[in-house]
């Protein structure tokens, strides 16, 4: 597996010398408000332009790791005088990516990428609630209703659980009757769940209990390619999650932090205590101003119930998402 470290210098750009500019063209669907940069390296941002959740924008240019992973692309806006601006891929949904091969990319709109059951690694994503309530939901339920004594205030929520296809890179998904992406979530066909599975889905992922619906924009995107049923898909994400939640890390680490400034040197520390070392290279940290929002978790293709985590972060052969685009000192939000 290779290693990205990034310096204070490179931590908004992902600019190792793994990474690759290329000509590509798609549809970049933001479901997150993210700053647009004019140039991700010197993280400059004319007009304090983000991205606005919901809206589809025209793709010119990716950056990828290894040309597997697509970690920014650049897009089209109606900005003037510099329409052209990088986003992170995180921020939101590639559709229809085709990536110009004549400059080392790959096909990302090949019929193959919405099969099922062909990835070859996972990515667990857990978001941080207090952040994202602050930064994009605050006008939604779950985040209204949000208190310092509320489990989420101090534990990390299910956002996703994403099977990956190196040749696709984050266009792999959609392998089931739903192809493209609704209006709103809520707009998906509803879930099967099993009453159970419902029960403790709406604690880990407020968005089910709260009725706006992450939980099936997370299948029809993702679980229709895991090949397994939607009660199983998210039990096991689940668990993953709570492997984390229950972990040294967060106890320890995590909770001592919360409303305060911490560092990638703590943050790495304290993860390899919990789960061995190196571990935590497996770990991209997203951040949006300077405060953490989510963690995305690299793990192998194979994953049962009775993994433990530790043993999944030391499997051979994973690639890993980048370092993700937090800064060297970032805040833990405690909820206002």
């Amino acid at each position: 597996m290779k290693m990205m470290i990034i310096s204070t210098a490179l931590a908004l750009g992902l600019t190792s010398h793994y990474a690759a500019a290329t000509p590509a063209k798609g549809s970049f669907i933001a479901s997150q408000s993210c700053d647009m940069y004019q140039s991700k390296r010197k993280g400059t941002n004319p007009g304090s332009l983000e991205s606005s959740p919901g809206e589809t924008y025209p793709i010119i240019e990716v950056d990828a790791q290894e040309a597997h992973q697509v970690n920014w692309v650049r897009v089209k806006t109606t900005y003037n005088p510099s329409p052209d601006r990088w986003v992170s891929a995180s921020c939101g949904d590639l559709s229809n990516l085709v990536v110009d091969s004549r400059g080392g990319g790959r096909q990302g709109g090949d019929p193959q990428c919405h099969y099922p059951g062909i990835f070859d690694s996972h990515v667990l994503a857990i978001s941080w609630q207090p952040a994202f309530c602050e930064f994009t939901g605050r006008n939604k339920p779950e985040c209204k209703s949000l208190t310092p004594n509320r489990w989420d205030a101090s534990h990390f929520t299910l956002h996703g659980y994403w099977p990956n296809k190196k040749s696709c890179g984050r266009n792999y998904g959609s392998c089931g009757r739903v192809k493209t992406k609704p209006a709103t979530f809520c707009d998906y066909p509803a879930l099967d769940l099993a009453a159970d599975v419902r029960a403790r889905l709406g604690k880990v992922m407020p968005s089910e209990a709260s009725g706006t619906c992450l939980q099936r924009h997370e299948w029809w995107k993702h679980g229709t390619c895991s090949g397994l049923s939607e009660d199983n898909y998210f039990t096991l994400a689940m668990n993953l999650l709570q492997q984390v939640n229950e972990s040294g890390f967060v106890s320890d680490y995590i909770d001592q932090n919360i409303g305060k400034q911490t560092d990638r040197s703590a943050f790495q520390a304290a993860f390899d205590k919990e789960f061995g070392e190196g571990s935590y290279y497996r770990v991209a940290l997203q951040c949006k101003q300077g405060i953490l929002t989510e963690l995305q978790i690299a793990l192998p293709k194979d994953v049962t119930d009775t993994d433990k985590m530790k043993d999944l972060l030391s499997a051979p052969g994973v690639v890993g998402n980048g370092q993700g685009n937090c800064p060297d000192t970032f805040g833990i939000d405690a909820v206002n």
